[in-house]
């Protein structure tokens, strides 16, 4: 939350201060501007506040992915499935990551939530083949979907997948 101060200047009139303040690498990070009315800086205090977060976040998501890459995966996690057990296995823990999702109808999801949920599951640590795993799935239950309802929404699962790899988020 922005910090609004009121400066009386020489000739008796007044300007606000705005200052937005977050936590950066243990550290608190401040940006401040003065403006001649509160509305012009609840305005900006507003956007500087969300492109901190963001920054912040992106940040944030950009260590866990490099720690991600970092991590040593086993022999088991780069062979492919061997048998269907295997695979019931896989896909009874997929569809145990989607239960955020479950009561959410499909008019409701847009690209951006799945994004989020995808940046969730990189923060709990899930391998980049769980990743994709849990894609292909969520991918083929909205194309199921689609089938029987003439839609085209799982063009939303493509649309986040994209975007996560585009902001470096998933391989």
């Amino acid at each position: 939350m922005a910090t609004f101060v009121d400066i009386v200047q020489a000739d008796g009139s007044i300007k606000i201060k705005a200052v937005c303040r977050i936590w950066k690498e243990g550290k608190q990070v401040s940006k401040s501007k003065t403006f001649k009315t509160r509305p012009e800086a609840e305005a900006w205090a507003g956007k500087i506040e969300l492109l901190m977060k963001r920054e912040n976040t992106k940040r944030t998501l950009h260590g866990i992915v490099q720690r991600l890459d970092q991590r040593f995966e086993s022999y088991d996690d780069e062979c492919s499935l061997r048998t269907i057990g295997e695979f019931v296995g896989v896909f009874k823990t997929a569809l145990d990551h989607f239960k955020p999702l479950e009561d959410t109808t499909f008019l409701m999801l847009r690209s951006d939530t799945i994004e989020a949920f995808f940046e969730k599951r990189v923060e709990e640590g899930a391998s980049s083949k769980e990743l994709l795993f849990e894609a292909e799935l969520l991918f083929s239950i909205f194309r199921y979907r689609d089938g029987k309802d003439n839609k085209r929404s799982a063009n939303l699962v493509q649309m986040a997948i994209t975007a996560l790899r585009t902001r470096g988020i998933m391989e």
